[in-house]
């Protein structure tokens, strides 16, 4: 990665002392010069960062799914065919479609060179697209770590559920309450069976396996908690570069397509191109948040879950309320959130910041272009 890096600002050293009229990523002006140089250093960073953190980023990341495997046993997680095949096309198509863009945008800056004597300047540029094709992986990574911690925090839920909805028998009775107790009355069983329903072995559970079961899903529910800590701490400083480099990446793409219509011989080409790379751009950061946000929403329907087991179960037993008041004590106080270098929680609303900020961003710059171009 090293070598990789000298050869890209090997290749900007040489860009910048060419002509104005003959650079091929700076750009003629100012603007353009300070917009380029931003994306290919983010883009080093999150290169160097997927390549110097890897050894730690893997080890945490096998001991995340090793700990994920026994949890998954424990509480009998059984994905289905669709969902794991659905799952492996799109692990499948992205880093295919990321490669795509990236021959087709590399193609664009050296087939007007080909007839000249610059284009070993845009092969040496060539490092940059080898970089964002490692920073998807990486990202794929992460996005396939935060499923499973969300298939984990569904299953838990799911058994929450099912205490919920369970019909609590009493606990079995000594032998002198059962001496005192009046004979039963003899049934005809023959008439039971038909005007009584049999009991399916999921409609009734006793206090005692009730308080079993909440105590191992909050052992469980700690567990999960701590891998989320695992993960924002393997993967902080990698998703800090990502979401810098996306969000300029949002303004610079339109930014890119405006500057790019002079060339009428080419315009199609451009304009999907461009299209692509934007919509590449909002799947990344799809990638990066939509999966931290649906094991959030899961972490909520947990408290409400609690809260309900809490008003129905606990009065119906003191150990039984102790355990699920110790459950709701945990929640409240190991309530962890993927939250890069503690810096902001990846949910929907950080989404919306950013989508609203490139918006801003590229009114102003498209702005100071026109002023530029006046000048």
């Amino acid at each position: 990665m090293t070598v990789f890096n000298a050869v890209m600002l090997a290749a900007f050293i040489l860009d910048i002392c060419l002509e104005p009229g003959q650079r091929i990523r700076i750009g003629e002006t100012t603007l353009k010069m300070f917009v380029w140089s931003s994306d290919m250093l983010l883009m080093m960073m999150i290169a160097s960062v997927a390549v110097y953190m890897a050894p730690n980023r893997m080890y945490h990341l096998v001991h995340v799914l090793d700990q994920l495997r026994q949890v998954s046993t424990e509480l009998k997680i059984n994905s289905s065919a669709g969902s794991e095949r659905t799952k492996t096309i799109t692990i499948v198509c992205i880093p295919l479609w990321a490669a795509s863009i990236l021959i087709a945008d590399f193609y664009s800056f050296l087939g007007p060179l080909l007839d000249g004597k610059l284009w070993y300047i845009m092969c040496m540029y060539g490092p940059y697209y080898v970089g964002n094709l490692m920073g998807v992986l990486v990202l794929l990574q992460w996005s396939c770590a935060v499923l499973a911690v969300h298939a984990a925090v569904v299953a838990v839920n799911d058994e929450l559920a099912t205490l919920r909805r369970a019909k609590f028998e009493l606990e079995p009775t000594t032998a002198l309450e059962d001496l005192l107790r009046p004979p039963k009355s003899e049934r005809n069983t023959l008439i039971d069976c038909f005007t009584k329903p049999a009991k399916s072995p999921g409609d009734s559970m006793t206090l005692s396996q009730a308080q079993a079961t909440i105590r191992r899903l909050a052992l469980t529910h700690e567990r999960i908690s701590e891998l989320t800590r695992q993960l924002n701490a393997s993967n902080g400083v990698f998703l800090m570069f990502v979401l810098m480099s996306t969000f300029i990446r949002l303004v610079l793409t339109p930014y890119y397509l405006l500057q790019r219509f002079d060339h009428d011989e080419r315009i199609l080409y451009e304009l999907l191109l461009q299209i692509n790379w934007s919509l590449f751009h909002v799947v990344t950061l799809l990638l990066t948040i939509e999966p931290c946000h649906w094991t959030q929403e899961q972490r909520e329907r947990t408290q409400i879950l609690l809260s309900q087991l809490i008003v129905h179960l606990a009065p119906k037993c003191e150990r039984l309320s102790k355990e699920l008041d110790q459950f709701a004590k945990q929640i409240l106080l190991s309530n962890a959130k993927y939250m890069p270098l503690g810096v902001y929680a990846l949910a929907r609303p950080l989404m919306a910041t950013i989508l609203g900020g490139v918006t801003t961003y590229l009114v102003i710059i498209i702005q100071f272009q026109k002023i530029s171009d006046q000048l």
